[in-house]
């Protein structure tokens, strides 16, 4: 058969052929910019997933931490030994309103203030009083520990017509904890504190430094929880 035997529609055949194979194999130029979209795109979704996850992260991380560093500050039955005697607190209401006073005059942001009287149970029932610590305490932003605490230091005349000393004593866990004498002589206040939270213990009978901040250390476990 010759070249003019050929017949046209052969020849776009042929042509069409090529056309066909090309597209089948997607090999032309449509097809890679496709690709590269679709590159693109797997990018774009990885980069976002990414950052919602370190968002997330993030979000988590500020939740559990901040929840944490919050204590909550209340007066159960019993704390370290001692019983609450509600029916006691009219008898030593001067003291608990002095103390109560004393931490809202800090100047911290204190938002739940809560307080109680707590009695040793083998305290003679004929002195009702005796053997018990006026409890006061709370949780809010207290600034710096060290700061509050000077801040709740008895002014001269308060207590006694002699300046209070101040005492660093171990507060039992985190924090900074002190104790406030009158002068030279018993113990008139001793108190723990921390960004969040604080506790402050007032013997009603005299008690030396030590004594009264290991009654401090014993009642914080259960009037300070997280």
């Amino acid at each position: 058969m010759t070249d003019a035997d050929r017949s046209p529609s052969n020849a776009v055949r042929e042509d069409r052929g090529g056309l066909d194979a090309q597209v089948d194999g997607s090999t032309g130029p449509g097809s890679k910019s496709r690709t590269h979209r679709s590159s693109a795109g797997l990018v774009a979704g990885l980069i976002t997933g990414c950052v919602v996850l370190a968002i997330l992260i993030v979000v988590l991380v500020v939740v559990v931490g901040g929840s944490a560093s919050r204590s909550k500050v209340s007066t159960p039955p019993r704390a370290g030994g001692f019983a609450r005697s509600d029916s006691t607190e009219p008898a030593i209401m001067a003291i608990l309103t002095r103390r109560r006073a004393a931490a809202r005059a800090t100047g911290a942001r204190i938002s739940t203030l809560v307080s109680g009287f707590y009695r040793d149970p083998a305290a003679p029932p004929s002195m009702p009083v005796t053997g018990g610590v006026v409890f006061v305490g709370g949780t809010g932003d207290m600034g710096d520990p060290g700061s509050f605490i000077q801040h709740l230091r008895p002014a001269p005349g308060v207590t006694s017509s002699v300046e209070d000393k101040v005492v660093d004593v171990d507060a039992g866990g985190d924090g900074r904890a002190a104790c406030f004498t009158v002068g030279d002589g018993p113990t008139d206040t001793c108190v723990w504190a921390t960004e969040h939270s604080f506790g402050t213990i007032t013997p009603t009978e005299v008690l030396r430094v030590d004594h009264a901040a290991a009654v401090m250390r014993k009642m914080r476990p259960d009037v300070e929880r997280r």
